[in-house]
């Protein structure tokens, strides 16, 4: 019996020896691969590139960039976590948890300095440091899947099926809706609210409106249909991307200034256009970004990664690019030949630099200083 005794506590001390390591295992693998290796591939990703910023490391897997403050002081990424971060360092100073379930979206409230999460019928107001200021609960129906900031009036704009509906910050009242704005969606507006833009995918058109002067609404015939359009800082200009070209457009009149055409059958994916209205990001579904000069219309610098971007910006002083990385992605610095190869003669495939900045196990968003003598 003493026997017996002797070798069950020597088998029952084996297996919970045995299923100890397991999860002490499995615990240094979750700290690895989730704080541990996505910090050290960041960490490491700038050293070979001067013009690598920082980066920021966001969880084990795709870090997308939400975008930068109107002011410049905040850049937002979104991976395992939201994260706000100093613009100019990329440290972390807080982070945002909703408080529902489900889907939800970030954005930056012009004017008003201030952050909407908007999801699941609800809209929550943050602070530039995270604090939560107000919500906001829709009535039954009510979708907040479009959503733009109107800081001239105190309020926001919410797409409906019906037409384009106004609230109040201070109550959450809707005091007012936009006529024939039934169908839109992807609203945007310019910093003060004073010019709204939106696209009636059924007619494939882009709508922009002064709020002052609805009279003076006018049309833009779109082509194809619209994957992203925002309007400019100071609504002097909307940009607009369907799968084969990124446009800029004059709001006054809906004059086109500027197309960016994508090359061969590589879609465009993603576009930003910088606030000092001086520079449009082009991004494409090969990871590579094209900065075009809205002055001289032409590209003055390319970026290339491996695979497609998980979103893009424009700091508000058009000196720096932040852009969102998926796992397994090589950063490379084109050189000076697919340069000029790639705005020379853009319907011929750019060769691959060779010399990668970094290959990202997890991925991690980059902030890129643009060359400033363009």
């Amino acid at each position: 019996m003493t026997m017996v005794k002797t070798i069950f506590k020597a088998w029952t001390l084996g297996c919970l020896g045995v299923f100890g390591v397991l999860i002490v295992g499995f615990v240094g693998w979750s700290i690895w691969t989730g704080l541990i290796q996505p910090r050290a591939t960041a960490g490491t990703a700038c050293l070979r590139e001067s013009r690598c910023v920082y980066t920021i490391a966001n969880g084990p897997d795709s870090v997308r960039i939400i975008g930068y403050a109107p002011d410049g002081s905040r850049l937002i990424s979104r991976g395992s976590q939201t994260l706000i971060h100093d613009a100019a360092t990329g440290e972390r100073i807080s982070r945002i948890n909703p408080n529902f379930d489900g889907l939800y979206s970030v954005q930056f409230m012009g004017d008003w300095p201030e952050i909407a999460v908007f999801g699941g019928g609800m809209i929550e107001f943050y602070d530039y440091d995270g604090v939560l200021k107000r919500t906001w609960r829709g009535a039954p129906g009510e979708r907040t899947a479009h959503f733009a900031a109107i800081p001239i009036v105190n309020g926001f704009a919410l797409a409906q099926e019906e037409a384009i509906l106004f609230y109040s910050l201070s109550d959450g009242s809707n005091f007012t809706q936009l006529p024939d704005s039934a169908g839109m969606s992807r609203l945007s507006t310019s910093h003060d609210g004073e010019i709204l833009g939106a696209y009636h995918a059924e007619t494939e058109t882009i709508h922009v409106w002064p709020l002052s002067n609805i009279q003076a609404a006018i049309t833009i015939p779109a082509t194809d249909r619209v994957r992203d359009l925002q309007v400019s800082a100071d609504g002097a200009l909307v940009a607009w991307h369907v799968d084969s070209a990124a446009f800029v457009a004059q709001t006054s009149d809906g004059t086109i200034l500027l197309t960016a055409p994508g090359f061969g059958d590589i879609r465009v994916t993603m576009l930003s256009l910088a606030v000092n209205g001086e520079q449009l990001a082009v991004g494409f579904a090969d990871g590579s970004v094209e900065i075009w000069s809205l002055e001289s219309r032409t590209i003055v610098q390319l970026l290339e990664h491996s695979r497609q971007l998980f979103w893009l910006d424009l700091s508000p002083d058009g000196q720096h690019l932040a852009v969102g990385l998926q796992r397994n992605v090589v950063v490379t610095m084109p050189d000076e030949h697919e340069r000029w190869q790639r705005i020379n003669h853009p319907e011929r495939p750019v060769s691959r630099n060779t010399y990668p900045v970094s290959s990202t196990q997890p991925g991690f968003a980059i902030v890129w200083a643009l060359d400033p003598s363009n």
